[in-house]
């Protein structure tokens, strides 16, 4: 009987430590289940003399502790495998993905901005960046409203224009300038988590001032995403909050437990934007004709304004040797006589292979290195120059 109560005692203790340990390094959707698990293990085996009579055998112990470790094991094996991570959790490091997930929620439609004048830190698991917003809120030297003799040229789009991935001078903007040996002042106003649809308002409304020569919208697949979920100018419109896709009630659980990812994606066929199949599809889609409508009013603007407009269309690594999703755009560009860069076609014409390829872009995080800027900066000076927008 001494040896059954200290037995007791032992387990109690063992038991809560287990639990305090669980609640200090993991979260709660794993810490929630385990405690139950526990608790009811306790109840069973060692709670009062009415639960006690209930013992058949130390085997019942036995099952629920080892679902527990396999539960536990199995969620921390697909932290660390990044099965069904989202884009932030792949660029952590796996220490810091398995006991603090770094989701962002797909939903949030709020306009991607920058507080003036101030510093950050962008640290990923491939590179560390410190970045510096200038007076306007741009990755970039602050900017003057008046212009001196240079010609002057801008730049918008995402990360890819912001130049994630890179040092702040090797953006394609600020190699773009050096090209032209301080004959042409240019502007980067790519800000990442951005959309074409964002960087048309912002032209619009705070970026003509500049009065720029050029400008330069840079568009990629990401941006077929950025409208699925955000839409596209209907955003601007007073029923947004009405039309716009509103979060699941499951995403809260979503974003902590990678074996309810599991569930979402292989058993229910999901995608990552939480979508079956054919809805997607058929979003997408609709987002293709967006972005051509985007092309439109981008174009419009700039000719109302006197800017010369040219777009680039960047693919992602894997779509350098495959077919581009902005395919469709692009084709709609060269039949509406717009200027525009398709740089896939400047990969392949440099006989750029899929191993030699990883030398433009990061193979995690997917943005470009320096050399796939300097890349684009090289093509994209060869094209204006062909299309001489800098000397009308």
């Amino acid at each position: 009987m001494v040896q059954e109560r200290g037995l007791v005692w032992v387990l109690r203790v063992v038991v809560l430590n287990v639990i305090i340990q669980l609640i200090v390094n993991l979260n709660w959707v794993i810490t929630v289940p385990v405690f139950i698990i526990l608790f009811i293990s306790y109840q069973y085996f060692m709670g009062g003399s009415a639960t006690r009579q209930m013992k058949r055998s130390a085997n019942g112990l036995l099952l629920i502790t080892s679902l527990f470790i396999a539960i536990w094991l199995g969620e921390l094996i697909l932290r660390a495998a990044a099965v069904n991570a989202s884009y932030s959790e792949r660029n952590q490091q796996i220490i810091s993905r398995i006991f603090t997930p770094s989701y962002l929620s797909i939903f949030n439609n709020s306009e991607p901005l920058w507080e003036p004048n101030t510093t950050s830190e962008d640290s990923r698991k491939e590179f560390d960046s410190s970045i510096k917003i200038n007076n306007a809120g741009f990755v970039d030297r602050n900017w003057q409203v008046k212009r001196n003799k240079k010609r002057r040229v801008i730049c918008l789009g995402d990360s890819f224009t912001q130049g994630v991935g890179a040092p702040t001078d090797s953006s394609y903007p600020r190699i773009l300038e050096t090209l032209y040996a301080d004959s042409v002042e240019v502007m980067n106003a790519g800000i990442a988590g951005s959309d074409p649809f964002y960087e048309y308002i912002k032209l619009k409304r705070d970026l003509l001032k500049y009065k720029p020569d050029v400008a330069v919208f840079a568009f990629n697949s990401s941006d077929i995403f950025d409208v699925v979920m955000r839409l596209g100018e209907e955003r601007f419109s007073e029923n947004y909050d009405r039309l716009r896709l509103k979060a699941p009630w499951w995403e809260p659980i979503y974003a902590q437990s990678y074996f309810f990812r599991l569930f979402i994606h292989q058993g229910l066929g999901y995608s990552y934007s939480f979508m079956d199949k054919t809805e997607l599809e058929m979003k997408e889609a609709k987002a293709l004709n967006d972005l051509e409508h985007c092309l439109d009013m981008c174009s419009e603007l700039c000719s109302i304004n006197n800017i010369q407009c040219i777009f680039v269309f960047q693919p992602m690594r894997g779509e350098v040797f495959e077919k581009m999703q902005l395919e469709p755009a692009i084709r709609y560009a060269a039949n509406k006589g717009y200027r525009y860069l398709d740089m896939r076609n400047v990969y392949l014409a440099n006989k750029i292979d899929s191993f030699q390829s990883y030398e433009y872009f990061w193979p995690i995080d997917g943005h470009n290195k320096p050399k796939g800027y300097a890349l684009m900066a090289v093509a994209l000076k060869n094209q204006i120059l062909r299309d001489s927008l800098l000397t009308r």
